[in-house]
């Protein structure tokens, strides 16, 4: 693809909107003849050094600012977008150009505004963005029509040639081109004339009207000799060898190429010594000199690498400045939206103030529902927190009842069959151990519930030689869950009191149904112990944990004789839920 125009040629043509500086400012002579060296200077370094164009555009800004010449300060930020035009930061290069273009519309200088025009079109067509850089092109060649700006003119017609060409529409890019060389080849402009013909000198060649591009080419050399133009030579020196496709002898194509070499050597093109390598490399390559064949192959093999980089870092220049422009783009958007709806606030000022004074009667009312929802739940976890600690006393009473009992039949057991004491007391660690495990549990399985009955029972059978027992479970248990130590109240009381009768009898019966858990328990006790056992301190904390965790219970207690009869029944569809 062609590369971008030459530098000192566009700087040229760019100049040429440029006038001296305005005499109908208020600045002193002392002023406007600073402002005029800081420009020239700043000029000169356009090609060597852009870090002393940098300084001297701040210097000329802050002196164009302070006597208020806007020509100088237009001139400042022209500076400012070559430096960082050149330098990829485009971003910075387009707010550079509209700067230009503000300070264009304060004195409705329409000859500021196409140059601001220009120089935003060059800066996006470097960034790739064809279809913008055409729209500002076109602007800034519409201003300088009516203005019969000759000069500025062919300089928008070269720029728009490029972008037609980089878009590959070649017919309207050698259009373009054309109407440039007759502006400058009117103003006996060689400079000029060279630029324009390179481009349609390409054009034409990818339109395979090889003729007229090689004629084109030897007047690219024409003008570019007598205009000492180099970058010109170097471009027409290449475009030779690549017109003629072949045609030339090998030697003669070495010879043009390396003269195109030297200049693009001295001048830093590195797209086009890249190429001026490769076709050496394959002139050589055709006279059989391999040696410098395979020199020259290796030396564009390098600068490749080198342009690869150097275009990566470009491309990531690009894409920063998209991001950073399209984040701007949605800044102002936002910014104008916040205008307009500014500027529609007077109209709806009552309606708002209606809003306003609903949206604050439903915060109040979403406040108290909520309080009063707070205030509810607070309510309900102080409840909670109530019953709980009930429960835990409850357990809490069942523990030390335990504990005696379970004492009491050890004290029996060492008076009567010492020897069975230290078995004992090993089951009794058990028993202590299940109750500290389960008291720190909501609800445990019912196998290991049964389990710890069944172990309670063999503890106190030692203490009772005679006891006639019975214990049946009926129905599927494993998996169901409950409370720890919620039946074993009125079992623990029915051993109890049947160790003092003359003939022990207790009969346990637990019945295991779908929705459903009875609990049977028939002892006969002592008469003489009737006012112990109607105390019913076990029944009674059974009563009260069943409430508190709201099952659906039945209890029912009888006496017949000297025979205790309990009957629990149960309902509860999560007792099914392992």
């Amino acid at each position: 693809m062609l590369p971008l125009p030459h530098k000192a040629p566009f700087i040229l043509l760019l100049l040429t909107h440029l006038s001296a500086f305005s005499q109908t400012h208020t600045d002193s002579d002392a002023d406007s003849a600073a402002l005029r060296k800081l420009n020239d200077q700043a000029y000169i370094y356009w090609y060597s050094n852009l870090d002393s164009v940098l300084i001297l555009a701040k210097e000329q800004l802050l002196l164009a600012t302070k006597t208020n010449n806007k020509i100088g300060i237009i001139k400042a930020h022209i500076d400012f977008w070559h430096v960082y035009n050149e330098r990829q930061m485009f971003v910075e290069a387009i707010q550079s150009g509209f700067s230009i273009l503000k300070e264009a519309d304060l004195i409705n200088s329409i000859k500021y505004r196409a140059v601001g025009f220009s120089n935003l079109g060059l800066t996006h067509y470097q960034m790739g963005e064809n279809d913008l850089a055409n729209e500002y092109l076109q602007k800034a060649m519409s201003i300088d029509s009516a203005r019969n700006n000759k000069s500025g003119l062919a300089s928008d017609y070269v720029n728009l040639s490029l972008v037609q060409i980089s878009n590959n529409n070649f017919q309207e890019g050698e259009r373009y081109a054309m109407l440039a060389f007759q502006i400058h080849e009117n103003q006996k402009d060689d400079v000029g004339c060279s630029i324009a013909l390179i481009n349609a000198a390409y054009a034409s060649y990818r339109l395979d009207k090889k003729e007229v591009a090689l004629k084109r080419v030897e007047e690219v050399l024409k003008y570019s000799l007598k205009a000492n133009d180099l970058e010109g030579q170097a471009y027409a020196y290449n475009y030779m060898v690549l017109f003629n496709n072949g045609v030339l002898p090998p030697r003669e194509e070495i010879r043009l190429l390396q003269k195109s070499l030297n200049l693009c050597l001295e001048l830093h093109l590195n797209e086009l010594t890249r190429d001026n390598y490769q076709k050496l490399s394959e002139s050589f390559s055709r006279i059989n000199d391999l040696p410098q064949s395979l020199h020259y192959l290796q030396l564009s093999i390098q600068l490749s690498d080198s342009i690869y980089s150097t275009n990566k870092r470009v491309e990531a220049a690009k894409l920063n400045a998209k991001y950073k422009l399209k984040k701007n783009e949605i800044e102002i958007q936002s910014l104008k939206e916040t205008m307009l709806l500014k500027e529609q606030s007077a109209a709806r000022q009552r309606w708002i103030f209606v809003l306003v004074f609903a949206i604050v009667i439903a915060i109040g009312l979403f406040v108290w529902a909520y309080q009063r929802t707070v205030n509810k739940m607070v309510i309900a976890k102080a409840e909670a927190s109530h019953i709980r600690r009930e429960l835990n006393y409850l357990k809490d009473q069942t523990n030390p009842h335990f504990l005696l009992n379970a004492l009491n039949s050890l004290y029996g057991v060492a008076l009567t069959k010492p020897a069975m004491v230290p078995d004992k007391i090993a089951e009794l660690s058990y028993l202590l151990h299940y109750q500290l495990k389960s008291s720190r549990l909501e609800k445990v399985n019912m196998a290991e519930e049964i389990e710890f009955v069944k172990r309670y029972i063999e503890f106190k059978k030692a203490k009772t030689n005679q006891l006639d027992l019975s214990f049946e479970v009926i129905g599927e248990f494993v998996g169901r869950y409950l409370p720890p130590l919620l039946f074993f109240p009125p079992i623990e009381n029915a051993l109890k009191y049947a160790a003092e009768a003359d003939s022990p009898y207790v009969h346990i019966q637990w019945k295991f149904e779908p929705d459903k858990i009875i609990l049977l328990v028939r002892n006969n006790f002592n008469l003489e112990f009737a006012g112990v056992q109607g105390t019913k301190i076990g029944i009674e904390n059974l009563n009260k944990r069943l409430e508190l965790y709201n099952y659906k219970f039945d209890l029912n207690v009888s006496q017949v004789e000297n025979f205790y009869n309990l009957q629990l029944n149960l309902w509860d569809n999560e007792l099914t839920v392992a």
